[in-house]
């Protein structure tokens, strides 16, 4: 998984937003009468996905993460329904849309258990009392010295903050917490 700084930097959002814009497009051609029924609901529920998408991403828990993701699964389902109701009403041709979403949703399903996975790997290779270490192999070794890293980085943030000589740029090493995290156990 690629590691990104903002939310609109994930391919699953791109596409997302290029889909709402497609919508907005598409809803300009609607009769006068659906303004304020199927043209906002599809609006809605169109910006609603990229929405919980980016809100998900600034989520630190798994489960907070989960829920905003799987928020915009369940948008996507209410998109496709509209984009039914717009067939049978022939109101537009719907194929494009439908194969966008349908893209959307396998790469929101993607990247939902690609941070399943993540946050897998990463409980399972932090010691417990009591334990035997974990086995891990290079690709968990990679991961772990990434959350290692990550963990780091933030932990020195809070020290910088808190701390009255704040002028030591870094407090905790990755080194060290993996030292730390051995000491624990």
């Amino acid at each position: 998984m690629v590691k990104t700084k903002n939310f609109s930097e994930l391919i699953v959002w791109q596409k997302a937003h290029q889909f709402v814009l497609n919508i907005y497009v598409l809803t300009k051609g609607f009769p006068r009468e659906e303004r304020f029924g199927l043209t906002s609901q599809l609006r809605r529920a169109a910006i609603s996905i990229t929405a919980n998408i980016a809100e998900g991403y600034s989520k630190r828990g798994l489960k907070d993460k989960m829920k905003f993701l799987n928020t915009s699964q369940g948008l996507l389902s209410e998109c496709k329904y509209c984009l039914i109701l717009i067939r049978d009403l022939k109101y537009a041709s719907i194929e494009k849309l439908e194969q966008d979403l349908e893209e959307v949703s396998k790469l929101l399903n993607s990247y939902s258990r690609g941070i399943a996975r993540n946050s897998q790997l990463l409980n399972s290779s932090v010691p417990t009392p009591n334990s035997s270490p974990p086995v891990m192999n290079c690709a968990t070794v990679e991961k772990h010295d990434q959350a290692l890293e990550e963990v780091s980085k933030v932990l020195n943030r809070i020290f910088a903050r808190n701390s009255p000589n704040s002028s030591s740029p870094q407090l905790l090493s990755p080194h060290l917490l993996s030292r730390y995290s051995l000491l624990i156990k």
